[in-house]
């Protein structure tokens, strides 16, 4: 070898050409190999990383041979339901490379109160909107057939009865209710 190694095979560690020269009681010949570094994957996660409480979402890595998640997987895809920080190490035979992505739950309370909460038709109720985030869109469903989008509408009821209010709330795909009776 150009190396100064006699034996018959040789550990390279650094690019360059290399020549081998073999000999034998018909002669000589000389070889040589080039050796080129082979770049590392280029890692990405991809998914959702917003997922709304008790659902799940997939990650995918970007294409490689191998694949080890944090969490023990060898696919290039898992499912995950639980917040955190998930890391994946792919490897393209030659190289490896490792990419994270941070799983998150969207947070999300629907609450209100309702003033005053009973009284004799016709009867203006205060809806008082007490929900996180504030991002979010609201539906009001006023149990008499009424609605409204608005965060604190004030609704009146014409008719006596018992009637349940509910608001829905809906934010990064993720929905929430509370319902109140008047």
């Amino acid at each position: 070898w150009n190396t100064g190694d006699p034996n018959a095979s040789t550990l390279i560690t650094t690019t360059g050409t290399y020549t081998v020269t073999g000999t034998n009681g018909c002669g000589q010949d000389t070889a040589s190999v080039t050796v080129v570094p082979v770049a590392p994957p280029v890692v990405q996660i991809n998914g959702n990383l917003l997922i709304c409480p008790g659902a799940s979402t997939t990650l995918t890595a970007s294409s490689g041979v191998t694949y080890l998640w944090n969490t023990g997987a060898t696919t290039q895809s898992i499912a995950v339901s639980a917040p955190g920080v998930y890391f994946v190490s792919v490897s393209n035979g030659c190289a490896s490379a490792t990419a994270q992505a941070e799983v998150e739950n969207v947070a999300i309370n629907a609450a209100f109160t309702a003033t005053p909460a009973s009284g004799a038709p016709p009867l203006p109720v205060s809806f008082t909107n007490s929900s996180t985030p504030l991002n979010a869109s609201w539906s009001w469903a006023f149990g008499d057939g009424g609605s409204s989008t608005s965060s604190d509408p004030l609704y009146t009821y014409t008719s006596s009865g018992t009637y349940v209010a509910t608001l829905t709330m809906t934010v990064g795909g993720c929905t929430d209710e509370a319902s109140t009776t008047i």
